[in-house]
């Protein structure tokens, strides 16, 4: 067997093997990143409720790890949410809104920060995936063309060296 057709083989396998890759990648973090888009989106149920009320709430402390702790305050009464999501665009002495029940006002949510870090965490998923995959179909490719150039070759050149 000929230098020429084992290395366009090898070529030709490789190069599937990372164009079948570069789908996956697509796939998995296109779709990990379309999921945390659509996680972004929220979920309306508390804030459409009849007792649902808003108003402004203010970031006391925003940390990677830690999370976010919101202070509201609704007739006169002091109140603190605690959100298990940190996103930098909301610092401390940032400005959010708060939607809290009008008969319990403990009972809140501030949705505007966890839709804001899903939608940066499935941004940069879905960048990562387009990113990988098109590196690898550009090495995949290229790895059949030229494999696929090699076994031609090696075809022409049995074919000469029998006549």
């Amino acid at each position: 067997m000929n230098t020429k057709k084992v290395f366009g083989i090898i070529l030709v396998v490789f190069g599937g093997i990372f164009l079948l890759s570069a789908c996956l990648f697509g796939l998995i973090f296109g779709g990990t990143g379309a999921a945390l888009n659509y996680a972004s989106n929220g979920d309306d149920t508390f804030r459409q409720e009849a007792t649902t009320k808003t108003c402004t709430g203010e970031v006391l402390r925003a940390e990677e790890g830690e999370g976010t702790l919101i202070a509201y305050q609704v007739d006169g009464e002091d109140y603190a949410l605690s959100v298990n999501s940190y996103y930098s665009e909301y610092g401390e002495g940032a400005s959010v809104t708060v939607y809290y029940n009008e008969n319990d006002p403990s009972e809140a949510e501030a949705p505007e920060i966890m839709e804001s870090a899903l939608k940066l965490t499935g941004g940069i998923f879905s960048g990562i995936g387009i990113g990988i995959a098109v590196i690898f179909a550009v090495v995949g490719i290229a790895g059949v063309v030229v494999g696929i150039l090699l076994l031609k070759s090696a075809a022409k050149q049995r074919e000469t060296t029998q006549n």
